[in-house]
């Protein structure tokens, strides 16, 4: 027996402290979890009183500025006041919550008043409007500036001056009638019932313990702890959340949200602005805070505190007491875990390590080989020479993507793989994709064909990953394809609230895979030709990546193929919706117009016309010459021109130069625009394209975005000289310097760097610059004097770049070019350029090349164009200026890209150096706006010195930097973590002071 007690006394006494203990920090967790649960209860009722308000501002701004209430409004007549009438019917039926909705005058007379009935909408007659002239909401919102929203508060509604009977809470959102109307008359009101709003607070409510309470800005109930306390105010009674809670009602004083316990009881809370907007900017008026409580009383925290506090004593003891049997086995068993443990780690590291030591090895060669190809491409003019340089920079990346796909797979196999997930544009990812394997294509005569039906082009996920599948797919396409095309198609299988579930489709005319292959192909190191002879090389990785990393985004991987009829090999994957554009796109002029389609592959027949539908284009498509000219001849007896003509190159029995010549004798000068569309770049088709006298050239695959371009140039501004952006920055320097030399530009841009660098290029090439450093000087400069072509930023500080724009356009219409200067190529900015009257853009950062053709396409024409510039590679390029050691000292810092710090700089050494010399005085001592992420006006200015300081970077070569200086700014606009946004942006200003003084080093 005493050895027995021996060991059992002992754990008798530790069985009663541990349970004791358990007991109470069960208390203390259980409070913390009502803490938890009392705060994410606060978040839930005020996102739902948000989302039950957000409608309410966008129905307000849609209403201000539809046609039929601007007609009512600028003329009151009975017929136009009909209409404004039935704008409001219609609102009110699709929203139950409002109560009215009203027109009232600048003398505070109802015209028109349409209510809530039990049997729907209804207008009031007449005779029953009134004056509500005193009414506060109308008196202070007909003073404010066109376009403001006034909100009232949340109140109980009033009629004849006594309060209605029984109590009646009401919301009201006021808009004051501006300038899109073309006048200032009168505001529009619309009556929120208050019980709907309060009934939000309760939307998601299961914990009947639980009170919701919703105060304004005074402290004022407007759901209280009691009917007793609610509207108290408007019975000349106080009762506040001061009286009530007077701890609570400090600190909410001084946070906008937080959770504690005050009295016993738990309450926690948000600040809630009772204007949501989704939309663009508007001035809001007496947008005052409300507050969402949440109040947890002392009764029921203390009882939930007591039930757990016997659990756990009871499941603490229960625990101990089987411990106590059992330790001795648990003591060896764990013993024998943390070896095997320790051995596994051990082994991981090691893994890890020589996966690091591998990368570093190969990857330095490799980009030594890469790096210098290029230079010593770039160098030289001598044709073969520069061939064969090709041939191993393709060699040598063609060994650095093997290496990633063995690195990949191995990280698969570690699980160290993690995707991503960032906004991407689909067409552009396509089209980089096709790029690489369009040399191998054309190589062989196949052609690549591009079919993106309609799926969204904004999507978000992992667009690396993606791409490297398509790449996966395309290669092995290309290689196994001997005659005849390859596809990329892409389908949208199922959208639904997780996102878009795409399918991704190569299809080819190739050998095709026996059935007994195709099991095994897509697993690791399998090939479909495993022979000693083997043509296509490889090393069997690409597909077992492909299946990988479509299960990663949820989706699977497969092949249909039949020998001799080619193959088709597929995945799918789940993504998600990209950022939607913020603006409206602007109508096309290809809207209706007539469109003639002559090619003979019919893969490729379908898609381009499928295309040009969906731009709204009328399209006849036809599969040879003779049946376009035959077709041709109709239509003009019949009298129906064609606006545009897209003719393949390369078809039987007439090719498209010879078939763009018969139709060019048959219709003379009523020839209308025409693009050579071919599949084969071939070095002498651009001149063989202009002698024949088409007015573009595109290369397949298109996207979309290339022939929406293609297409807009073409027919929207006929008149003007299409000029190849395929000739050098060299070429398009003299063309512009022989033909529009002292002409006036205006470069509007905010960043020192950036503006410093492109007056460089824009006098080199023989051009007048004037600068502006936002868009409202801007607008002044070009009201004052003359310019030929406006450059234009688009984020800016005072006046952005979209909002300039809509100032010079009310001014000088659409006689003056401007062209936009963005980062982003594709996508919301684009749009937004396009939406509000921009002929162009141009991407940062800035391409010489890219920038000297886009002026040349949109300078005024000049009195004498050359009718053929064709300078000589001699006459026009200069060389290169050699490597300096301050170039080499540069590039050996991390993270910089010097190539491309000199290619924006047209290849000017000096011009580089003086510009880097400027960035490190600009930003030696870092940017601290970069840390501000707390409010919404501190995270603005943040985005703000984040865009210039990154456009800036990116410019001069700072690459890495300029990226994470991209994901931080997108990080700005999609997470609310303002701590964790505080650290990243901390560390971002820290890597830039590191960068500057190291720069400013090698700059001595």
């Amino acid at each position: 027996m005493r050895e027995f007690f021996k060991p059992f006394l002992p754990l008798a006494v530790l069985v009663v402290t541990l349970g004791s203990l358990l007991a109470w920090k069960g208390m203390g967790a259980e409070a913390n979890r009502e803490m938890a649960l009392q705060n994410n209860a606060a978040e839930v009722a005020a996102t739902s009183v948000a989302l039950s308000l957000a409608p309410v501002m966008r129905h307000l701004r849609s209403l201000a500025h539809e046609a039929p209430i601007c007609a009512a409004i600028d003329a009151p007549t009975a017929t136009k006041l009909n209409g404004m009438a039935n704008a409001f019917v219609l609102l009110l039926q699709r929203n139950p919550s409002y109560a009215q909705v009203r027109w009232i005058d600048d003398h505070g007379l109802e015209r028109v008043r349409i209510y809530a009935a039990p049997d729907g909408p209804r207008r009031s007659p007449d005779n029953q409007l009134q004056n509500k002239g005193d009414r506060y909401f109308v008196r202070d919102a007909l003073v404010l500036p066109p376009d403001s929203i006034y909100v009232s508060e949340l109140d109980l509604n009033v009629e004849q001056g006594q309060i209605e009977q029984p109590p009646h809470p009401m919301f009201r959102a006021v808009i004051r009638v501006g300038a899109s109307c073309g006048h200032s008359r009168g505001v529009i009101v619309v009556n929120v019932e208050g019980r709907d709003i309060l009934k939000a607070l309760d939307y998601t409510q299961d914990d009947p313990g639980t009170q919701r309470l919703l105060v304004n800005r005074r402290g004022d109930f407007l759901r209280g702890l009691s009917a007793q306390d609610e509207f108290a105010f408007m019975f000349k009674r106080t009762v506040t959340m001061a009286q009530r809670a007077p701890q609570v009602w400090a600190k909410m004083a001084e946070l906008d949200s937080g959770t504690m316990v005050a009295n016993g009881a738990v309450w926690a809370w948000r600040t809630l602005d009772p204007t949501p907007d989704a939309g663009p900017p508007v001035n809001r008026i007496n947008a005052t805070p409300w507050f969402v409580i949440t109040h947890r009383p002392e009764a029921a925290l203390r009882a939930s505190q007591a039930r757990v506090a016997w659990m756990s004593a009871a499941l603490s003891s229960l625990v101990l007491a089987l411990i106590a049997g059992l330790s001795w086995r648990i003591a060896r068993e764990k013993l024998q875990l943390a070896k095997a443990r320790l051995a596994a780690e051990s082994a991981t590291r090691s893994k890890a390590d020589f996966l690091a030591n591998m990368s570093h090895e190969i990857r330095t060669p490799i980009n030594a080989v890469i790096g210098l190809t290029h230079l010593m491409k770039r160098d030289t003019r001598d044709t073969l020479q520069r061939e064969r340089l090709s041939k191993v920079d393709g060699a040598a990346k063609h060994l650095l993507q093997i290496l990633n796909d063995i690195l990949d797979l191995s990280k698969i196999d570690a699980g160290k793989m993690t995707l991503e997930e960032v906004d991407f544009s689909l067409d552009s990812l396509s089209k980089s994709a096709l790029d690489m394997v369009t040399t191998r294509a054309q190589e062989k005569g196949l052609e690549l064909v591009l079919d993106t039906d309609h799926v969204p082009d904004r999507l978000r996920g992992d667009p690396t990953r993606l791409s490297q599948a398509m790449i996966n797919l395309l290669t092995n396409a290309v290689n196994f394809t001997p005659q005849g095309w390859v596809r990329l198609q892409v389908q949208c299988q199922s959208d639904q609230e997780r996102g878009l579930q795409l399918r991704f489709e190569v299809t080819d005319t190739g050998e095709g895979i026996a059935p007994d292959q195709q099991g095994r192909l897509f697993d690791a190191f399998e090939q479909a030709d495993t022979s000693t002879t083997r043509q296509h090389g490889g090393t069997g990785l690409g597909l077992a990546l492909t299946r990988h990393f479509a299960r990663m985004m949820g989706g699977e991987a497969g092949v249909t193929s039949r020998l001799g009829k080619g193959s088709t090999f597929w995945f799918t994957a789940w993504l998600k919706h990209g950022t939607e554009l913020k603006r409206p796109l602007a109508a096309t002029p290809m809207e209706g117009q007539r469109a003639l389609l002559i090619d003979d592959l019919p893969e490729s027949l379908a898609t381009l016309e499928d295309r040009l539908r969906t731009f709204g284009l009328h399209v006849d498509a036809l599969s040879n010459g003779p049946e376009a000219l035959q077709r041709m001849r109709q239509e003009m007896i019949a009298g129906k021109p064609y606006d545009v003509i897209l003719i393949d190159w390369r078809m039987a029995p007439m090719d498209g130069i010879e078939t763009h010549s018969e139709l060019r004798k048959l219709l003379g000068d009523g020839m209308p625009p025409s693009i050579l569309v071919t599949a084969f770049d071939e070095p002498e088709l651009q001149q063989q394209a202009r002698v024949a006298g088409f007015d573009a050239v595109l290369l397949k695959p298109i996207t979309a975005s290339a022939l929406h371009d293609k297409l807009v140039q073409l027919l929207g501004h006929p008149a003007e000289i299409a000029i190849s952006n395929e000739l050098t920055s060299g070429e398009h320097e003299l063309m512009l310097q022989q033909a529009h030399a002292g002409q006036q530009i205006l470069l509007v841009e905010d960043n020192p760097i950036n503006q410093e660098v492109a007056s460089e290029l824009l006098r080199n090439a023989g051009l007048q610059v004037a600068t502006a450093q936002d868009g409202a000087q801007a607008v002044q400069m070009a009201l004052a004097r003359h310019f030929d072509l406006i450059l234009m930023d688009m984020q800016m500080p005072v006046m952005d770049g979209l909002a300039a724009t809509l100032a010079i356009r009310e001014k000088f219409g659409s006689d003056l070019p401007i062209v936009a200067m963005t980062a982003n190529a594709f996508g919301e900015d684009r749009a937004a350029c396009l939406a509000v009257g921009m002929n162009d853009h141009v991407a940062k950062p800035v391409d010489p090349a890219t920038l000297y053709a886009t002026l040349l396409r949109w300078l005024p024409k000049p009195v004498a164009l050359p009718e053929a510039v064709t300078p000589s590679l001699d006459s026009t390029v200069a060389h290169a200026p050699s490597r300096a050691p301050l170039i080499e000292r540069l590039a050996a810092i991390e993270g910089m890209d010097i190539d491309a710090g000199l290619y924006n700089v047209g290849n000017q050494v000096a011009i580089l150096e003086r510009m880097l010399h400027h960035l490190t005085r600009t930003y030696q001592a870092g940017v601290p706006a970069l840390t501000l992420t707390g409010s919404a006006q501190e995270r603005a200015q943040c985005m703000e010195a984040c865009h210039s300081v990154r456009g800036a970077c990116g410019t001069l070569g700072a690459i890495a930097l300029a990226q994470a200086l991209k994901s931080f700014e997108a990080a700005l606009t999609q997470s609310e973590d303002a701590a964790a946004l505080g650290q990243q942006g901390a560390r971002l200003n820290g890597e830039l002071k590191t960068l500057m003084k190291r720069l400013a080093a090698e700059l001595v």
